[in-house]
């Protein structure tokens, strides 16, 4: 019988609505044997149980596959999952996610569940403006899921942001100036 050990944690535990909620999930491989977790039963590995606060499960929105996966004996690894594709948090409240792993023949092992908040946020800054000739006007806003939370920037897209700093390198940089301020 194999012996598996599974665990999972967030890196916060506040995230904002539609923000990506990674779970990063730790399988440590516990056994006498090399162990490969794979999806050749027809099912996935790798699945999870996601509950509101009032313990009512949350559907998922589709199916997730996994890569196999091999552990040594006594080796760990650690998977950064975004539940967000998978399941629909489109209401603010607490929420419990843990992970569950498929044993064909030998059954499911279930981790300890983390605890996170859905948050709708509060906004605490905006710049609105022309950035090149080309592009229309585009919106920047800042948002703080607590007082005391940290920023998210909405409506920065990566090679939106990269152009912006080639291309007005000096307003970029005040631009980042300001946003360190919150």
């Amino acid at each position: 019988m194999a012996q598996v050990q599974v665990s999972v944690q967030t890196a916060r535990s506040d995230f904002l609505l539609y923000e990506r909620v990674d779970l990063l999930v730790t399988v440590t491989n516990a056994g006498e044997n090399e162990l490969i977790l794979n999806n050749d039963e027809g099912h996935p590995w790798l699945s999870f149980l996601v509950s509101k606060h009032n313990r009512l499960p949350v559907r998922p929105e589709r199916a997730a596959t996994f890569r196999p996966l091999a552990l040594k004996v006594g080796e760990s690894k650690t998977l950064r999952i975004n539940l967000t594709p998978l399941f629909s948090f489109r209401e603010e409240g607490q929420y419990k996610a843990q992970a569950v792993i498929d044993l064909p023949g030998e059954g499911q092992i279930i981790s300890d569940g983390v605890p996170f908040s859905v948050l709708r946020g509060r906004q605490v800054w905006t710049r609105r403006g022309r950035w090149t000739a080309r592009s229309a006007s585009t919106r920047f806003s800042a948002f703080r899921p607590s007082p005391t939370g940290p920023i998210s920037i909405c409506g920065w897209k990566t090679l939106r942001e990269y152009r912006l700093r080639q291309s007005f390198p000096r307003r970029s940089r005040r631009l980042h100036r300001s946003r360190s301020l919150f």
